[in-house]
């Protein structure tokens, strides 16, 4: 069998221009230019083997227990870098670069433009691997909004090596698309990209790449340095855009998280099941209030005192609440009903991050984190589940899934009980308790997420807490 070893000093560039509004970053969040700008978003990944610091890169190996299956979000497009490595280990051979010459700290400045000399310093990973053999590629790039993607490989070696090390083959694959192959040449002083590639995503898909198996019985090394992704025509979901549109969203970040939510709700049937899907992102009130599902109705209105950031949207425990307008016995009769929110707070007080309640304290649903050591949540219901709970923060959760039967969830551990269905005739607030019409309970606790809508299944509701925590990952707040 032929081996292909892959050796790296390695740092991807992502840049995309999203029609004529382009966005320039260095690190962090990208921030929006003018309509008709220049400029572009720049995702680096640093693979030196060491801790080697360079401003603006992800450092994706240092500091890693172990090299294996690696994963880094880019802070300023959410976009995912993947390595598929349980065959990796930390190297360092005569193949090493420093800067653009035949090794030292002082070699010379590289002639490739887009590819800084420090960012060449540090050692190499090497990785065994054969595609066509396992059939799974070394690096994926996934979390990328639907469009045309086109990548690069720098691959340079030291001149005095140059002729010992043979061509190898790479292949690609743009999500559902056939696989490609291309040779890469290997070169002294990578003065241009070895081979490009390019493709088609639909969204939700990711592009596989990595060294291609040529012969058997073989022993041949590959090194990059650097890999470059430029996306074009990007496109977003319909339901997705509207939201950006109404709530005033920019942020390619924030676009780029709420996008893959819309996009893993649809995929896993559950986009039809919500009423109010509320991402709060955006970091002020006017985006904290727009309904992701359908803007303009059951968003929040909020009163009292409030503080919102990027984290989330937090009251102030004694004033600030928001009214949704989703009054249970109206929206679904039957109150096969589901409702959830995320928390960023610790804290064990008898206060509410969500409330309906009529019928004097006998029909209600509710969501109460923690207070005594008990986590108690309701889906139209005359009674509370229970359970034990510790620590506030997390994704809380009820659904009513028969008369009498409901479930509560924090996090992906869910509780049943047979509590009989009395459906509240008053809307639901987040934030406090609406008791007939008179607010109290007040929270302040800081929310991140907000859902309401049809009764969810077990298995559904797992599903939810998955894809709502990945959106949270990529906004970085996730608990």
């Amino acid at each position: 069998m032929r081996i292909v070893k892959l050796l790296l000093s390695f740092i991807v560039f992502a840049q995309v221009s999203f029609g004529q509004i382009y966005f320039t970053t260095q690190s962090g969040a990208a921030t929006p230019s003018s309509a008709g700008g220049g400029g572009s978003t720049i995702a680096r990944w640093n693979f030196t083997a060491t801790a080697y610091s360079v401003s603006g890169y992800n450092n994706m190996i240092a500091g890693a227990s172990s090299i294996g299956d690696l994963t880094s979000t880019d802070a300023a497009t959410g976009w995912q870098l993947i390595t598929n490595g349980a065959e990796w280990e930390k190297y360092v051979s005569a193949y090493h670069v420093l800067n653009n010459g035949e090794g030292g700290s002082s070699a010379g400045s590289p002639t490739y433009t887009d590819f800084p000399a420090e960012a060449l310093q540090g050692g190499f990973l090497l990785a065994q691997h054969s595609t066509q053999n396992t059939g799974k590629y070394p690096f994926e790039f996934t979390n990328l909004p639907a469009g045309t993607y086109e990548i690069k490989v720098i691959s340079s070696i030291k001149a005095s090596v140059n002729s010992n090390v043979p061509n190898g083959r790479w292949a690609f694959k743009f999500g559902s698309g056939s696989e490609t192959t291309q040779t890469i040449a290997q070169q002294a002083n990578y003065t241009t990209p070895a081979l490009v590639f390019s493709g088609t995503i639909a969204a939700g898909e990711k592009i596989q790449f990595g060294p291609k198996t040529l012969t058997e019985n073989s022993d041949d090394v590959v090194v990059v340095n650097a890999l470059i992704i430029t996306g074009t025509s990007i496109t977003y979901d319909s339901d997705a855009s509207a939201f950006f549109t109404a709530a005033g969203i920019t942020n390619a970040l924030q676009k780029n998280a709420v996008n893959t939510l819309v996009g893993d709700l649809k995929t896993n049937s559950l986009w039809t099941l919500g009423s109010i899907i509320n991402p709060v992102v955006g970091g002020n009130s006017t985006t904290h209030a727009v309904n992701l599902k359908s803007p303009g109705t059951f968003d929040l209105g909020f009163n009292g005192g409030w503080t919102h950031a990027s984290t989330g949207m937090t009251p102030n425990g004694t004033t600030g609440y928001a009214t949704t307008g989703w009054v249970p016995s109206t929206q679904i009769g039957t109150g096969y009903m589901s409702l959830g929110a995320y928390s960023r707070s610790n804290i064990d007080a008898d206060n509410v991050l969500m409330s309906a309640n009529s019928g004097t304290n006998t029909k209600f649903s509710e969501l109460t984190p923690r207070t005594g050591g008990q986590f108690y949540g309701a889906a139209s219901s005359g009674t509370h589940g229970q359970v034990s709970n510790t620590d506030s923060r997390g994704w809380f959760f009820a659904s009513r899934t028969g008369a009498s039967a409901m479930f509560i969830q924090k996090n992906a551990t869910q509780t049943t009980n047979t509590h009989a269905t009395q459906v509240p005739t008053v809307q639901i607030y987040v934030g406090a308790r609406n008791a007939d019409g008179v607010t109290d309970r007040y929270s302040n606790r800081e929310i991140a997420f907000v859902w309401v809508g049809s009764a969810l299944s077990t298995t559904q509701a797992s599903t939810l807490y998955t894809i709502i925590q990945r959106y949270q990952t990529i906004l970085g707040r996730q608990l």
